[in-house]
């Protein structure tokens, strides 16, 4: 029990909503779209290229997630996929001619135990259980 008045819910609600700390989003299910291939790209490219890279990714439809991190690659991307063939298309035909990628490893998700975002949720694996 909050001990507020809905006027007042509603007023640190719409607050959270201003502020930007809240966001409305709609998240559809990839598997109910027919995507039931998901991929971590990461890249190693040459760094005088990476705005233009960063750019082209960006106009990829098929990528969720772009990263820039340190470590082993330089760029880490989440992509799905409804097929192997269009995984392969997109990693060879797709990355293959952006300027100053040198180089790619594809981590194929064989079986995806939790995706959410839930933050401040508890966590529910992909079948439903908490």
């Amino acid at each position: 029990m909050l001990h507020a008045s809905e006027s007042t819910i509603r007023r640190r609600r719409q607050s959270l909503f201003d502020t930007g700390i809240l966001r409305s989003t709609v998240v559809a299910d990839p598997f109910r779209l027919g995507y039931t291939i998901m991929a971590l790209i990461g890249m190693q490219i040459e760094h005088r290229f990476l705005n233009s890279i960063v750019k082209a990714l960006l106009d990829l439809p098929g990528l969720r997630f772009i990263g820039l991190t340190l470590g082993r690659y330089d760029i880490l991307t989440e992509a799905w996929f409804k097929s192997n063939e269009e995984l392969l298309n997109f990693v060879t035909d797709v990355l293959g001619q952006i300027p100053g990628i040198q180089r790619t490893e594809t981590l194929q998700v064989l079986k995806l135990v939790k995706y959410g975002y839930d933050w401040g949720q508890p966590s529910q694996d992909i079948n439903g259980s908490s």
